[in-house]
């Protein structure tokens, strides 16, 4: 419903905006960060999964 649709509209934004604060204080493109970004999330992920 709405709510669901505020939700992933809301992580949308916040995804991009830690993509643009990265690649900002980093000085690297938005890309590049955005691949750093989703390979922690991968590994964290696996970190999670391993300890159940």
């Amino acid at each position: 419903g709405k709510k669901r649709t505020i939700q992933l509209t809301e992580n949308i934004y916040n995804a991009t905006r830690d993509v643009i604060r990265m690649s900002k204080k980093e000085n690297i493109p938005t890309v590049l960060a955005a691949n750093r970004i989703a390979e922690q999330r991968i590994i964290d992920i696996k970190k999670i999964k391993s300890s159940f």
